[in-house]
């Protein structure tokens, strides 16, 4: 018996919810290399992940990454039920290094797992209901609590106060600055700037980046939005600027990415009721 999928998000799903006594998936071929992670959990039933040389067997309410741009299998054997919430690649990689080796691991029930159970069950019950816009508030909380699932200690204070300074940048993007963010922490700037140097980037760069990143999210979903509106909703207050960034970010303008979503948008709409 094939799995019933219910996509719970209009279009370019987001959040799935899995059913079925039997799956068995497996991609053998490399996807896109800016193909989604998926963050899996087990609500139901037993499942078995491989991904990378490593293999993990989830029991209810187990977590688990998979990286949609690598091959993966994926088997469940008796009735299960599974939540899957897509992620922005961009914004896992660009908070989480080395993200690619957590792939087909069970996080232990320690720090905020439970939490982010319960955010995954409500997004799931809540995403029919939801806009496009908060489709993506929806993933980018989901993404920042990741970096608080891993068991208490495991962190340093500086590792903290730079996942605390992301999730400040990502909540406030529209109007926020570093002296915004070092105030919040309550650190000095050159604090700050310390935290961003040590990953390669300056806080700077990171902040244009998850403007141009986080408009692009709300630029490939459904709904009544113009460009400038999305412009300023990021932070960016000339839209000729951020139409420039956008491009050499992406190679194409803001609205020719729209209209190519759309396109696809249509094109998948017209194969499901083919």
């Amino acid at each position: 018996m094939q799995p019933d999928v219910n996509a719970n998000a209009r279009s370019s799903p987001r959040v799935w919810v899995i059913k079925g006594d039997q799956m068995r998936i497996e991609s053998s071929e490399p996807a896109q290399a800016s193909a989604p992670f998926k963050l899996l959990l087990q609500v139901s039933g037993v499942s078995a992940l491989r991904q990378g040389g490593r293999k993990t067997v989830l029991a209810p309410e187990g977590l688990a990454f998979i990286d949609g741009a690598a091959p993966f299998a994926l088997e469940a054997d008796g009735d299960f039920e599974q939540v899957v919430v897509s992620l922005s690649r961009g914004l896992v990689t660009s908070l989480y290094r080395n993200i690619e080796r957590r792939t087909a691991i069970a996080y232990v029930d320690a720090g905020a797992q439970p939490l982010v159970r319960e955010v995954m069950h409500a997004y799931a019950a809540a995403s029919l209901q939801m806009d496009a816009r908060a489709h993506v508030h929806a993933t980018v909380a989901i993404t920042h609590l990741l970096g608080a699932m891993n068991p208490p200690g495991a962190q340093t204070s500086a590792d903290r106060s730079y996942l605390r300074a992301l999730a400040l940048i990502d909540t406030q993007i529209d109007r926020v600055d570093a002296q915004d963010v070092a105030r919040q922490l309550g650190v000095s700037r050159r604090y700050l700037d310390k935290l961003f140097h040590r990953t390669g980037r300056s806080f700077a760069t990171h902040l244009w980046d998850r403007r141009i990143a986080l408009a692009a999210e709300w630029l490939q979903r459904p709904g009544p939005i113009s460009i400038t509106e999305v412009a300023h909703g990021v932070g960016f207050k000339d839209s000729s600027h951020f139409a420039r960034m956008f491009r050499s970010r992406y190679g194409q303008s803001p609205r020719h990415w729209m209209q190519t979503n759309a396109s696809k948008r249509n094109s998948s709409s017209l194969e499901r009721a083919s």
